[in-house]
């Protein structure tokens, strides 16, 4: 067996002295640093239970501390050598699988790592393996622990038994599935790959939508009959992070094959009800009012009315056959919600002591509020009109106060039992005028 380590050899700066194998399996490599500190780097066999799958650690001897701190010595040249060994392991006794569990580094002056990051070594030597190890292993790193799997002795495309995987979907990315019978990538940010999570309780991620309550479950075997599945890190829109997930290298037709349960997750359809804006705290998913994506009775009634799949719902950590819960979604009495209106000029007015303008608002009866106008504030209640009332005024275009131009606002208003809730504003100009009345079918 050739390696590429000699014991006669000089690897760059280190002298390579050693390489061992015991009775058990296990390897071991040393070599030299600076200062004669000798390097032990191991590949632990797990054993026979899981074959094939190595602990990989590495110790100094003769040394006050595990490991040298960044900045100081030669760490960064010993972490290279310490990779070198790893993909020579990897070349020569072809494991299965590697775990490296990286010393916390945490407390490690963040001067060493300009982003200031934690995780400080995982992060580093996630850099080298992720370069150079060979082509036919895939690298993940969870948390401080680094996973390397050789993808060809897995054989992922035999219909192994994978289990299940899961996918979090809102509803638009449902009926996205349903018209196409197909599972594809949403955001560009994952290099076009769709990521899975085989934790079945995991019912969000970052970045997700408020109507991401819904996740498919993946017969995961059936599926790596036709798709490479291989170890992957989520990366949000935003570039957060989650491990434990799966990696689909192209998009999935036929999804409908794969998919053996559409799972609704109860406790975020729960917390969708709840507003802390208004009196009712009862958010527009549950009110006549709506949202842009509508409300939860008629999603949910055109999820039953339309899914292919078995429906099932998440209470906590079950997962269950629930009609009755579905029922009275789709049965649930929308809250009414009443508007009304004001018309108001707004502007800008100096004010001396202040020394600059402020935010201005002259109301219907008379009323000048000099501040900043902030959309969902709460204000007493006051007489309102319609928007047919409203509309009926003749709006000065072309108003001043103080020398300065105001302009006309219809504002929006939620009526509350004992508030009510400026919930819009409507800025108006001669046609935006003529689109308001179109819209609310009101004639001049």
């Amino acid at each position: 067996m050739k390696y590429l380590f000699k014991y006669d050899q000089i690897n760059e700066k280190y002298d390579f002295t050693s390489f061992i194998k015991d009775d058990m399996g296990n390897y071991s490599y040393t070599f030299k640093g600076k200062d004669d500190l000798e390097f032990i780097v191991n590949f632990e066999n797990l054993g026979d239970a899981i074959e094939g799958e190595y602990a990989r650690s590495y110790d100094v001897t003769n040394y006050k501390t595990q490991y040298e701190e960044l900045g100081t010595s030669d760490a960064i040249g010993i972490l290279r050598t310490v990779t070198d060994i790893t993909v020579d392991f990897l070349k020569n006794i072809k494991p299965t699988k590697i775990y490296i569990t990286h010393v916390n580094t945490d407390a490690e002056d963040k001067k060493y790592m300009r982003t200031g990051a934690t995780n400080k070594r995982a992060i580093i030597n996630k850099r080298f393996l992720e370069r150079d190890i060979p082509s036919d292993y895939a690298y993940q790193l969870r948390g401080r622990t680094s996973i390397i799997t050789n993808i060809e002795n897995t054989n992922i495309t035999e219909g192994v038994n994978y289990g299940n995987l899961y996918h979090i979907i809102d509803n638009n990315k449902f009926k996205f599935i349903i018209d196409n019978d197909k599972l594809s990538p949403y955001i560009a940010s994952n290099s076009g790959k769709i990521s899975f999570t085989r934790n079945k309780m995991m019912n969000s991620y970052l970045g997700d939508a408020p109507t991401s309550f819904l996740k498919l479950e993946i017969d995961a075997s059936k599926l790596s009959n036709n798709y490479k599945i291989s170890p992957f890190r989520y990366k949000s829109h935003n570039n957060g992070h989650f491990d434990e997930w799966e990696e689909m290298t192209n998009p999935i037709k036929n999804i409908s094959r794969y998919v053996t349960k559409l799972i609704i997750n109860k406790n975020k359809i729960e917390n969708l009800k709840k507003s802390v804006r208004f009196e009712n705290n009862l958010s527009d998913y549950f009110t006549t009012k709506g949202t842009i994506n509508g409300t939860i009775p008629s999603m949910m009634k055109y999820i039953i009315d339309n899914s292919p799949y078995p429906v099932y719902v998440q209470d906590g950590s079950v997962i269950k056959k629930d009609d009755v819960y579905i029922q009275s979604l789709i049965n649930f009495e929308l809250k009414k919600v009443e508007f009304r209106y004001e018309l108001v000029y707004r502007g800008y007015v100096y004010i001396k002591n202040k020394k600059g303008s402020r935010d201005s608002v002259l109301y219907s009866n008379g009323e000048h509020v000099i501040g900043d106008l902030v959309v969902g504030i709460a204000v007493d209640k006051k007489p309102l009109k319609t928007m047919s009332e409203v509309l009926d005024i003749n709006i000065d275009f072309n108003k001043q106060i103080r020398g300065e131009e105001f302009t006309p606002y219809i504002f929006t208003y939620r009526i509350g039992k004992k508030l009510n809730y400026l919930e819009n504003i409507i800025y108006l100009t001669p046609n935006r005028l003529k689109e308001v009345r179109v819209k609310h079918s009101i004639k001049k």
